[in-house]
């Protein structure tokens, strides 16, 4: 009952294991799936599908922790644009946190992180996470990003009117790059940094040159409407906040372009007035309430880089060698009685052994004997042999007595050894009546002028055919007699 409810036990963690794995699968396509969308500049937008993955990665963070970097970056990616700030940064928090060897995914999460305390108000907490968004930028080896990450920083100091700061991360940028996108955004940078410390022709003259250079984004027109309303040109500034509020600006942009379109239109009623009004005061309660989120966000980061470095990869250390330990515990516990029934076995294999050594040795025995009877069986026909053999050579009727001309005759006459050795040459190496004649003569050791007397060939050509037959056989010539004697006694 135990042993049962143990096999249960395993089969059912075995089942979980399969599912969660399936699982992982999924979510690692799920991120795939966003990273070929984010090579061509495109979003993910499942934010459900996102919203497994990351939930699923979570659990495997220690050894995918690359995927699971990733899931937060994405996830997170999705909930800033939702204006979810909070949940947000939360994600960009677990993407830095985790033990990820993906600079890039790393300076992304940075840079958002640094973007939202920005729009929040909190410079110096921005400045710094676009330096670290810039260091993993240059680790990653992605120059063009490097240098997006030095304007933005470039960005954070001209909010603070740091004109030196500025100037010095652009001169770092304008040393280096030629990315148009990049040299774009340093002149857009030039101008919002020449608005904020009142140099407004400055801040005309790099508007201008966007504009020049087919740069068609509301951050111009802003920009130019604010210098205007504060150079006292309300025409201008009319003009430029008529057409930042057609294009899809921030909710603080728009708040101060419909400022300023109803204290600069001369030519608005009282109703009209009243609903910019009444818009501005809709527009200003949804940038409250972003402000909001976003003051939770940089909240949720201040108490993120105060606490104690995270330990949550130790505890998962610590649960994984439990759950090890468990299992490893449940093994031994199942194999226990394998391993009592396995030396049980080992005592029988050991006697088997002994008792296989006993027979070996009689064995051993009894093939020596017939072995050494063997070799005495083999001596006794080869003296035969040998004898009929001595016979045969000085019998004086030699050429008579054998048939030599007639095959069949001679296979009759010749004593049994000789026979068998015709047969075996005839059967097992396939030679024919005259080859087969010229063995049987070299086998009683004739001599090449008795073996030239028997048969119709030359001194010379006995050599040859010897030659011949040796090869024919995968012998030496001077093997040849005893070859054909141990065929004949065997």
């Amino acid at each position: 009952m135990n042993k049962s409810f143990h096999i249960v036990l395993l089969l059912c963690a075995l089942l979980c294991l399969s599912c969660s794995r399936q699982k992982l699968h999924e979510a690692q396509s799920v991120v795939a799936a966003a990273d070929s969308l984010r090579t061509v500049g495109q979003p993910y937008t499942d934010s459900t599908q996102l919203a497994q993955a990351y939930t699923t990665l979570k659990h495997w963070q220690t050894i995918h922790s690359d995927d699971y970097a990733r899931a937060c970056y994405y996830y997170g990616r999705l909930l800033r644009s939702a204006e979810h700030y909070p949940e947000a940064m939360t994600c960009f928090i677990n993407a830095t946190h985790s033990r990820s060897k993906d600079h890039n995914i790393l300076a992304r999460s940075y840079s958002n992180m640094g973007i939202m305390c920005r729009m929040e108000g909190n410079l110096n907490l921005s400045l710094e996470m676009h330096k670290l968004s810039a260091n993993q930028f240059k680790l990653a080896e992605d120059t063009i990003l490097y240098y997006y990450a030095l304007n933005d920083m470039a960005l954070v100091c001209a909010e603070q009117n740091d004109m030196d700061a500025v100037n010095k991360n652009l001169a770092l940028i304008e040393k280096g790059c030629t990315d148009k996108g990049v040299l774009l955004k340093i002149l857009e940078t030039k101008a919002i940094a020449y608005r904020n410390v009142a140099k407004y022709d400055s801040t005309l003259y790099y508007v201008d040159q966007l504009e020049r250079l087919g740069y068609s984004e509301p951050t111009g027109y802003v920009i130019k409407a604010q210098a205007f309303n504060r150079s006292g040109y309300k025409d201008s500034a009319l003009y430029y906040a008529q057409k930042a509020l057609a294009c899809p600006c921030s909710l603080n942009d728009s708040v101060n372009m419909l400022f300023i379109t109803s204290h600069n239109d001369s030519t608005l009623d009282g109703d009209s007035i009243l609903s910019i009004t009444s818009e501005r005061v809709d527009k200003q309660f949804a940038y409250t309430h972003q402000q909001e989120g976003l003051s939770h966000a940089v909240e949720i980061l201040q108490q993120d880089l105060q606490r104690k470095p995270d330990r949550r990869w130790l505890y998962a250390v610590f649960i994984t060698l439990f759950v090890i330990g468990g299992v490893i515990t449940i093994v031994l516990r199942f194999t226990k009685k394998h391993r009592m029934a396995k030396k049980r076995q080992m005592r029988l294999v050991k006697q088997q052994i002994a008792q296989g050594k006993e027979v070996l040795a009689q064995t051993q025995i009894r093939h020596e004997t017939l072995a050494s009877s063997t070799k005495t069986m083999l001596e006794n026909r080869r003296a035969c042999f040998d004898r009929n053999c001595d016979m045969l050579r000085n019998s004086p009727n030699i050429m008579q007595e054998l048939c030599w001309k007639d095959y069949q005759k001679m296979c009759m006459v010749v004593n049994e050894q000789l026979f068998f050795l015709a047969d075996k040459l005839k059967l097992l190496h396939v030679l024919n009546e005259k080859e087969i004649r010229f063995c049987i003569l070299i086998a009683i050791q004739c001599t090449q002028r008795q073996i030239a007397d028997i048969l119709p060939y030359s001194l010379n050509g006995i050599g040859k055919f010897k030659y011949i037959i040796s090869k024919r056989l995968n012998l030496d010539a001077r093997n040849l007699r005893d070859f054909l004697i141990k065929l004949a006694i065997e």
